[in-house]
């Protein structure tokens, strides 16, 4: 805008011009915004506020410049000449066209492998091991998924331990050939952060990475690291053009230790960790067009989530992530459209089960498959679409077979051949041949029979009450 001055102005001028000179030499005390790395807003916000003295400086002179002429504009404007506004003489800006793409993400929940499992994949004979089977009725889904992930449970530690690998609960240890039965089932992204991943030490969980790096490098295995580097990178996997950032975190290590020199070894998802956590999803949203976290939280056996599973969904939403999916509960969450407190909404999974398991109770045997459409726009990149494929863990008695079913192709026969349904005679004879006491079970089966009783029907009604929105009906 053109103004003139008249004699009458000239003293507002150079008072404004005096009054320029001397806020200019005083130094403010800190014109920085305070930043809590907890607050969603910390890390976005004050990469576009000063961040030095000499900044602060500027500011102070600019922002004293334009009060200056904002005064000058409203003393002079009878006498300005009318000239066309920036917004009449800019072009409108308009959005960059982004051809629609979409893809595809599924996973499935805890490879809770306890030893009745995992011998079910032993050639004794040979020493060899396969697991092959636990993927035969869901590898179709799993290809045909653009990124599919798995939840490792328990730690790849050595193949030297236990038997050929193998060494079950409390302190687990799982043979690499898990690994390459993923690999074969077609699975892109392997989630290590747990509370059984210090199982077989710091030593155990360097061998899982070696394996993964030597064997099979295009493998994306998250929530464990190599070094600090790798600790503060992001991993990105991008199918059709569309970048996806993806976190793993769990919430404890089961009363391990990780030692102070390393402590980047594993992602925790704890309040002493939360401005590291901040800004992974600082980096994640800047790096990528779609971040997904993977927590590992939550209680046991709770069929619905809880307030710190809430408050930390908030908490990742509001800091960049679109998409949560959950493990550690062992059993089935509601699933939610979440909205955290700066308005930013995303899907959240809250815990989709085993995948599979030796467990004894109902509700354990009932997993998730999320199946997520991720689409990218001239609008941005969001899930179009998202549901879930329920499973069942299926065992005998005796765990010569071991296998997982679609819930809708599971059948009353099945069910009455499962090993959670076995008798008091039948459990006799377990304790006779392996050992061990199999009060626990009974205790279990008996709480099923009370509570649970097992049945397709029972499954699906377990399906209705903990997430009826997932259900196609």
């Amino acid at each position: 805008m053109t103004f003139r001055y008249s004699r009458k102005l000239l003293p507002l001028v150079a008072l404004s011009v005096f009054a320029l000179l001397f806020s200019s030499c005083a130094r403010p005390l800190d014109v920085r915004p305070e930043t809590d790395p907890g607050n969603a807003q910390s890390y976005e916000d004050v990469s576009e506020k000063p961040t030095s003295f000499e900044e602060s400086v500027k500011a102070s002179e600019s922002a004293s410049i334009e009060k200056s002429l904002e005064d000058l504009t409203s003393t002079t404007e009878s006498e300005s000449e009318t000239t066309p506004s920036e917004s009449e003489t800019e072009p409108p800006t308009t959005t960059e066209y982004v051809e629609p793409r979409t893809i595809s993400l599924v996973m499935v929940g805890d490879m809770l492998m306890h030893a009745g499992v995992s011998i079910r994949g032993t050639d004794y004979g040979n020493n060899t091991v396969n697991y092959d089977y636990l993927f035969e009725n869901t590898r179709g889904a799993i290809q045909a998924a653009d990124i599919a992930v798995v939840n490792n449970e328990v730690v790849m530690g050595g193949d030297d331990k236990g038997f050929i690998g193998i060494v079950g609960y409390p302190c687990f240890n799982i043979s690499t050939a898990l690994g390459e039965a993923e690999v074969r089932a077609g699975f892109d992204v392997v989630l290590n952060a747990t509370n059984h991943v210090m199982d077989q030490e710091t030593s155990g969980i360097r061998h899982c990475m070696n394996y993964w790096d030597t064997r099979h490098p295009d493998m994306t295995y998250l929530g464990i690291h190599k070094d600090q580097n790798d600790a503060n990178s992001v991993k990105i996997v991008e199918r059709n053009g569309i970048k996806v950032a993806m976190l793993n975190y769990t919430y404890g290590l089961n009363g391990f230790k990780i030692p102070g020199d390393q402590s980047y070894l594993v992602d925790l998802l704890t309040e002493e960790n939360k401005p590291k956590i901040a800004m992974d999803l600082y980096r994640a949203r800047t790096l990528a067009d779609f971040v997904v976290v993977f927590p590992h939280w939550g209680e046991e056996f709770q069929l619905r989530h809880n307030e710190n599973q809430e408050d930390w969904a908030k908490f990742f939403i509001s800091n960049g992530a679109d998409l949560i999916i959950g493990t550690h509960p062992h059993c089935l969450q509601d699933v939610a459209k979440v909205t955290a407190n700066n308005g930013r909404t995303g899907i959240c999974y809250y815990s989709i089960g085993n995948y599979v398991s030796q467990q004894f109770l109902t509700y354990t045997m009932l997993g998730g498959m999320p199946k997520v459409s991720i689409t990218k726009d001239s609008s941005g990149t969001y899930v179009s679409d998202y549901r879930m494929d329920f499973l069942v863990t299926h065992y005998n008695i005796n765990f010569s077979y071991t296998g997982v079913f679609y819930l809708r192709d599971y059948t009353d026969a099945l069910a009455s051949d499962h090993g959670i349904e076995f008798s008091d005679a039948e459990a006799a004879e377990q304790e006779a041949l392996y050992g061990g006491s199999m009060a626990r079970r009974i205790e279990s089966r008996n709480e099923n029979r009370a509570t649970y009783p097992w049945s397709v029907g029972t499954l699906w009604g377990l399906v209705r009450k903990i997430c009826p929105n997932m259900l196609d009906e």
